[in-house]
């Protein structure tokens, strides 16, 4: 135990914050919230206690002294794994649990540390933005969640329903897509206006009080309140006939019944035109699938599974979700309903119901049709607990027969691949992906600009690239974004493949598999893989997985030179009078 981490927890104050453990390189490797940090980080440092026998730590002494008891002991399974990488502990006070809550979520997001949960898959879903905020309220699909006042929905599992979404709401509600620049140097309207898609905004065909409705009304519709929607468009319908503005009741009747008839397709749960979220999980030792079934109006509209890996107990786990899943601008509902309850359940309430503007219930419901809507969860996530689990092994007999193929030392489980991108030597850059298990792991992806080349020389700006990553493999410390890889996988031939080993032997580095994958030539059956010191190539059938997977990282590979080539080749031809 490190005495001089343990003299300064010590002396923490008896306070409210969060608390941050370091390895010996001081990296965060996890972020903990406390009602009181002393009490709670001491509980890391206390011993198993004795069965019987040993006098009491809050007993009195033989002046009848009475001592403060003892933080009480952390049995939890991965405390003793976590302990001993700890080399260091900050902390962060807080003025109340409720902001020591929202530092914790932020400090998990920033540092990505090892020993905490990660709910990692927002960025990979589409999400609706509505930009509420501005004098005409625009609509379009995104991946970034931003505090910036606009109104995000989603994120949706299926990009193919978010986009069918937004299809709908263009051809019926008319919101503008163009951004704000073309909104701004419009001078008449656009094809969208011309198809029946916008109102024109842009060039005041639309009175600004009735476009800002339209906005309102989508809002309403994304919300899933489709009842408070339609009794609006109907009060809106009998105006306009009044009016005699029969063409636009028209369009005002078309929206009624498109949305009776999409209302009509949605699946119906039991309670009353509430809006809840339904959170079950299945687990399996360190490895748990959650599942959240969103039900709007008393309607399921969408449900999710997030894969998560810890050793925590699962009503920790289950907290920590809460946090970091609504920590965002997301919609609260007036339900969320849980298989069991949480420590800081009063705390996440009012967090919830704070943000939301009215009050939101944690609930763990007993009986009747709220059950089954738990039944429900736990069902969905088992499932897709087993299909994950089935296309993980499916991934790791892949990787075994791609090792057992090719020869390989290692098994392949982090794969990296590098490419080329230039227009005739200007702008040159390389690029690194990465592939763990079998996937993409973005966070490992790497972009370098060529400074030692000129001219379109491929082989000299690829042993540029290659010693600027390899020469990290070097250092005493290998951060961790920098870590060894068990394969390379170069993009060409023989001639590429021997450029590289060169290059590997004059670093001195060893312990790497490399291979280069070369397309087939006309007349040829499949791409090639070069290994060192074999004349002839390595052919697979040309529907083999493990071709497939090679492929795979090599034209992600090129792809993510290729965007990058583009971006600064753009910027360049761009520049300021």
């Amino acid at each position: 135990m490190n005495e001089s981490v343990l003299e300064k927890v010590a002396q923490f104050p008896s306070s409210p914050g969060v608390y941050l453990m370091k390895d010996a390189l001081g990296r965060v490797i996890y972020v903990g919230k406390a009602k009181d940090l002393r009490k709670r980080v001491l509980c890391y440092f206390q011993e198993r206690p004795r069965a019987s026998g040993s006098a009491s730590a809050s007993g009195g002494g033989d002046g009848g002294e009475v001592r403060m008891a003892a933080p009480r002991y952390d049995g939890r399974y991965q405390v003793k794994f976590l302990m001993a990488k700890v080399h260091d502990i900050d902390i962060i006070v807080t003025a109340h649990e409720r902001e020591a809550f929202h530092l914790e979520n932020t400090l998990i997001k920033k540092h990505a540390p090892r020993y905490n949960i990660q709910l990692k898959d927002d960025k990979s879903y589409l999400s609706i933005k509505l930009s509420m905020k501005d004098q005409v309220p625009r609509i379009y699909v995104t991946r970034r969640i931003v505090k910036d006042g606009a109104l995000y929905f989603g994120p949706y599992s299926s990009a193919y329903a978010c986009r069918k979404t937004v299809d709908f709401i263009e051809r019926h509600f008319r919101l503008r897509t163009c951004s704000d620049h073309e909104l701004s140097n419009r001078v008449r309207p656009c094809l969208q206006y011309q198809i029946g898609r916008c109102e024109a905004p842009c060039v005041g065909l639309i009175a600004a009080a009735d476009y800002r409705e339209q906005a309102q009304q989508v809002k309403l519709f994304l919300q899933g309140k489709n009842q408070d929607l339609i009794k609006r468009v109907e009060q809106q319908m009998q105006q306009e006939a009044g009016q005699e503005q029969f063409e636009k009741a028209a369009r005002s009747r078309d929206l009624v019944m498109a949305l009776r008839e999409t209302l009509a397709q949605q699946s119906t749960a039991k309670h009353h035109w509430l809006d809840q979220d339904v959170i079950h999980y299945y687990r399996e030792g360190e490895r748990m699938t959650v599942c959240v079934v969103l039900i709007r109006e008393g309607k399921v509209w969408d449900s999710r599974l997030y894969h998560l890996k810890g050793h925590q107990d699962d009503t920790e786990i289950l907290e920590s979700f809460l946090g970091q899943f609504y920590g965002e601008d997301r919609f609260i509902p007036d339900e969320i309903l849980l298989p069991q309850g949480v420590p800081e359940s009063d705390t996440l309430t009012g967090i919830f119901s704070e943000k939301r503007g009215k009050k939101t219930v944690l609930l763990v419901p007993q009986r009747g049709d709220r059950v089954d809507l738990l039944r429900l969860a736990r069902s969905n996530a088992e499932q897709g607990f087993r299909q994950r689990q089935e296309k993980k092994e499916e991934i790791s007999e892949i990787l075994e027969k791609l090792q057992e193929t090719l020869g390989l030392q290692n098994f392949p489980r982090r794969m990296e691949c590098f490419d080329i991108s230039n227009t005739q030597g200007e702008q040159s850059v390389g690029s690194l992906v990465s592939f763990l298990d079998g996937e993409a792991d973005k966070s490992h992806y790497k972009r370098f600009k060529i400074k030692t080349v000129t001219g379109p020389d491929d082989f000299a700006s690829m042993r540029e690239v290659l010693k600027r990553r390899l020469s990290h493999i070097q250092a005493a410390e290998v951060p961790a974004k920098w870590e060894k890889p068990d394969l390379m996988v170069i993009d060409g031939g023989k001639g590429q493949l021997s450029a590289v080993q060169a290059i590997m032997e004059e670093l001195n580095v060893t312990g790497i598999d490399l291979i280069s994958l070369a397309k087939a030539r006309e007349g040829e059956v499949g791409d090639k893989v070069f290994l060192p010191g074999r004349m002839n190539p390595v052919r697979f059938a040309k529907n083999s997985s493990l071709l497939h997977l090679l492929m795979q990282i090599r034209d992600e590979a090129h792809r993510f030179a290729i965007t990058y080539h583009r971006k600064l080749r753009a910027k360049a031809f761009l520049p300021s009078a």
